[in-house]
């Protein structure tokens, strides 16, 4: 059985008995058993279908005691199958699923070959017969959904982001899993636009602390990424990159999500050179995942170390992302600051206080920076803000302290004017 299709099949949020079917019919492919392979290939397909019908509102052209009555066949232990394919290839007095006529006759032409494997017909089923049945699936498993699930499948969502009818915090995953089920391939783009508009928050406190009206959508979209189908994944990708700002928020808000930027070089690079950190945004999440999924051509670290560097206020990053920032030279750039003539102006040193006391805590002092501190800070004019962190830092970070102290002891500093914790 093709790689290829047990990679897409497996993507496709299938349940525990369709996983099942799938697992069989792998099986029997593969002791060339063709005509049991095809047989459950069938059942896979018709089992998927039925779960569609089961979880769906009534469609176009059904009244609820009706739909009932085809829910109730599709769930009945014996008819399931019989009542599936009658579903999909009805047509009158509504259709179920929105099928052209050529899609209906390779649904009948399957169902022919699935009997013949059932009720041993002297037809000759073949490794073939199972690939082309695969490509049938494959190719079209997208296009057969319930006429109306899209809309119905809003509306829920709009409910589940209504505080006044869904508490907030309830997790999405039932909606997101919904999506390939209820909304055609062609209409992905459409749905996403309706969702990214319905979700709009009204709340003003949740703009002005995330920067977006659009915070619900984005988590949505976080999950889609998480839990989706592949098709799915990537019409929600589309619909992001499409709009510069809806990317930079998207990606601020979920930075893990940044791979969504492969094969974007352009937009990557407006990114970190023009959106990082600009407006003093806490984008080290961000900065550190796109150089994890090697965004950033090393070539281009020196430039993007000077952009943080400029832009970069409030740096508070965490263990691990210090990790990655020392392996790729960014506290070895810093430390040449530091170590330059930083401390000489006043005023812009101030500005870079949280990325001295960073850099500090992150690396051992040497000789070099004892001394750029001793310098820096021995005189009544200094970086104030700067001389307050380090102040702090060396009040409550013994370790910190010791380190400088050893250069005192071995005469090659003093404690300057305007550190007193460094007073022992």
């Amino acid at each position: 059985m093709d790689q290829n299709f047990e990679t897409w099949i497996l993507s496709q949020g299938l349940s525990a008995e369709s996983k099942r079917l799938f697992v069989e019919a792998k099986k029997c492919y593969h002791n060339e058993a063709f005509s049991a392979a095809l047989l459950f290939s069938h059942l896979l397909f018709s089992n998927i279908i039925r779960e569609r019908i089961t979880t769906a509102k009534a469609p176009v052209g059904f009244d609820g005691t009706h739909w009932r009555t085809i829910q109730d066949k599709a769930n009945g232990p014996d008819i399931w199958d019989k009542a599936v394919l009658e579903a999909l290839v009805q047509i009158k007095p509504a259709p179920v699923f929105i099928l052209s006529e050529d899609i209906r006759l390779q649904i009948r032409f399957w169902k022919d070959r699935r009997n013949d494997c059932a009720h041993a017909k002297d037809s000759h089923i073949e490794a073939a017969h199972v690939r082309t049945f695969l490509f049938f699936l494959r190719t079209n498993l997208s296009k057969i959904v319930v006429n109306g699930s899209k809309d119905s499948l809003i509306e829920k969502i709009k409910v589940h982001y209504d505080p006044s009818r869904t508490k907030p915090g309830v997790n999405p995953d039932y909606l997101v899993s919904d999506i390939a089920n209820a909304v055609l391939a062609t209409e992905l783009p459409n749905f996403f636009t309706t969702i990214f508009n319905e979700l709009k928050s009204d709340d003003s406190s949740l703009t002005f602390v995330f920067g977006t009206k659009n915070i619900n959508f984005y988590n949505f979209s976080n999950r889609v990424f998480e839990i989706a189908t592949q098709n799915v994944r990537d019409a929600c990708s589309i619909f992001i990159l499409k709009n510069e700002s809806r990317a930079f928020k998207f990606l601020r808000l979920h930075p893990s999500k940044v791979q969504i930027l492969n094969g974007f070089p352009t937009l990557t690079r407006k990114l970190w050179h023009d959106e990082l950190f600009k407006l003093s945004k806490k984008d080290i999440p961000l900065l550190v995942s796109i150089i994890s999924e090697k965004l950033i051509d090393e070539s281009d670290y020196p430039e993007l170390f000077e952009i943080v560097y400029s832009r970069a206020r409030s740096f508070k990053s965490e263990p691990h992302e210090d990790i990655l920032l020392k392996n790729i030279g960014f506290y070895k750039f810093l430390k040449q600051k530091i170590t330059g003539d930083l401390f000489e102006n006043f005023v812009y040193a101030n500005s870079k206080a949280s990325l001295v006391i960073k850099y500090l805590e992150v690396n051992v002092i040497d000789e070099e920076i004892a001394v750029a501190i001793y310098e820096g800070f021995n005189s009544s004019n200094y970086a104030w803000d700067v001389a307050t962190g380090l102040n702090n830092l060396f009040e409550s970070n013994a370790d910190k302290k010791a380190e400088y102290l050893k250069f005192v002891t071995a005469g090659i500093v003093k404690i300057p004017l305007q550190i007193e914790a460094l007073e022992t």
